[in-house]
């Protein structure tokens, strides 16, 4: 009898896992998807010469970058993403580690804001 309640306990952790999961995927896409919006504002607004330079042509490559990343967070599972990750931690490491330093310095001083 205990292993029954034991593997239904596991089936609830499991739900409840892949619900903070998505709940923490969508609001992330979200946000990706704002600040996408705030930097395609920020390039429409340019003018005459700034247009045409490179960091308008820089700002919509960001800005479809943000996009495909919140397109890709709304559509993977946990599993993808995870495995996801770990290639491309394996084929950049360096990249990956400067990303990494990046978020949490980004992170750090959100939360020292806040605090």
């Amino acid at each position: 009898m205990s292993n029954v309640n034991e593997g239904e306990n596991q089936g609830l952790s499991r739900t409840s896992k892949q619900s903070v999961f998505s709940k923490i995927t969508e609001k992330v896409s979200e946000g990706l998807d704002h600040v996408a919006g705030f930097i395609d504002d920020k390039v429409q607004g340019l003018k005459g010469e700034q247009e045409s330079s490179k960091l308008a042509n820089v700002g919509h490559k960001t800005v479809d970058a943000l996009h495909s990343s919140a397109n890709y967070l709304k559509t993977a599972d946990a599993d993808q993403i995870k495995t996801d990750v770990r290639e491309t931690i394996k084929r950049n490491p360096e990249r990956s580690l400067l990303v990494g330093l990046g978020i949490g310095i980004l992170l750090g001083s959100i939360f020292r804001k806040r605090g």
